[in-house]
């Protein structure tokens, strides 16, 4: 290597060839002679220069906790860095034995120690790309060991892998999400991915359909290697993944849906793009006041809100209909309709009651019936008599629909 080696330059070594003995074929100083010599001294002497060389990595910082205490220097700008053995123990690193930059400031997938990263020198600096492929495997791919002799990438100890993980809890059976002629694809370390590509049209075609474009996002449940062994791809299932989050073109989605309403939550993808949410919980949150914090939700055709059990709607004013003031009115309590609906007929009883004795004075000063009244309030009784409260409940009352009398300014 060069004695002298700017930060800026490339690395320069000498080619690792076996020695080769330089063999004469003829005493006489001939051309072939001299170019047999020109020949032996060019390869004897051959170099390669390297943009970028392998490293291992030993110290990342992934956050604010990763900071050492006392800094000396190291604060939050140095996120995302790590430190690295070179097996080129001459390569320049710049700053002089400092942290590593990520080489992209936006998109950055942070190795773990012993994992093995590119490193290249720009502009006076040097920077690292995102952890190499040596083992395939969507998990993890430390190369233990390689850091403490220097010796090639193949020689490294995998009974030391422990000691790597001892801060890192990662997935002991990875799969990635199934691929198909043109994806791309985002797979996480632990059972997460993102694919652009295509699908087919429903589950059991047996031919992909170009046309549907789809954007498939899902953190997957925990493989386990008696269903599948680890590194085998794992095609999205909606209803056996954890969440998941579909845009479509035109596939037709078989999921699976809590409530059974007829005509409502039997609704098929087919025929229309779609966008479809699912997990065991999904949270719509805004911040803000009057003027912000809105959620709408808006149909050219039908919004259905369907809940196994019980769907709460609650709000310092609850519309239904309309939101003009002036074509509204104010929901009536079903309780108190039929408490005092009772306390009515009750009365109603009493009179019909009283109607049936009524009597009057006669034409000759004596007390007679009044068989008009005595007729009146029989029906009247009869039918107050057919009205008790609980019958009152029955007729009125909804079994699935509650409104509140409490008034909620402070939500």
């Amino acid at each position: 290597m060069s004695d002298v080696l700017k930060h800026s330059d490339v690395a320069v070594i000498k080619k690792n060839l076996p020695k080769k003995q330089l063999v004469l074929g003829q005493n006489a100083a001939d051309e072939r002679r001299i170019k047999d010599i020109a020949q032996w001294l060019d390869e004897e002497n051959a170099i390669v220069t390297l943009q970028t060389i392998m490293a291992s990595v030993t110290k990342v910082i992934y956050n604010e906790d990763d900071i050492p205490s006392p800094p000396g220097g190291i604060d939050v700008s140095y996120i995302g860095c790590i430190k690295v053995a070179t097996p080129i123990i001459d390569f320049p690193i710049s700053p002089a034995n400092d942290w590593i930059k990520p080489l992209d400031a936006q998109v950055r997938s942070y190795p773990i120690i012993g994992e093995m990263v590119n490193i290249i020198n720009y502009g006076g600096k040097t920077f690292y790309f995102q952890p190499l492929n040596t083992g395939n495997n969507v998990s993890h791919n430390i190369m233990a060991g390689f850091e403490k002799d220097g010796k090639t990438a193949r020689e490294y100890n995998s009974d030391a892998i422990p000691d790597y993980l001892k801060h890192f809890e990662y997935n002991k059976n990875p799969r990635p999400v199934k691929q198909y002629p043109g994806d791309w694809a985002l797979n996480g370390r632990n059972d997460q991915s993102i694919r652009l590509g295509t699908d087919y049209k429903k589950w059991n075609d047996l031919e992909l359909n170009s046309y549907n474009a789809v954007i498939k996002m899902r953190i997957a449940g925990e493989s386990k290697a008696a269903v599948a062994p680890a590194g085998t791809t794992r095609p999205e299932f909606i209803d056996f993944d954890k969440a998941s989050f579909y845009m479509t073109r035109d596939e037709e989605i078989s999921y699976t849906v809590a409530p059974t309403v007829d005509g409502i939550t039997n609704l098929s993808t087919k025929g229309a793009a779609a966008i479809i949410l699912d997990s065991d919980r999904i949270i719509f949150n805004t911040k803000g006041d009057n003027n912000s914090g809105q959620i709408n939700i808006f149909a050219g055709n039908t919004v259905n809100i369907v809940s196994k059990k019980n769907t709460n709607i609650v709000g310092e004013m609850v519309k239904l209909g309309d939101s003009n003031d002036d074509n509204l009115q104010s929901a009536v309590l079903g309780e108190n309709l039929v408490t005092f609906l009772h306390n009515l007929i009750v009365r109603l009883d009493n009179l019909a009651k009283g109607l049936g004795n009524v009597t009057g004075i006669g034409n000759v000063g004596g007390i007679v019936p009044i068989p008009a009244a005595m007729a009146a309030g029989s029906q009247l009784g009869g039918w107050t008599s057919a009205w008790s409260k609980n019958i009152i409940k029955n007729h009125l009352l909804s079994k699935n629909i509650k409104v509140s009398k409490k008034v909620r300014p402070n939500l």
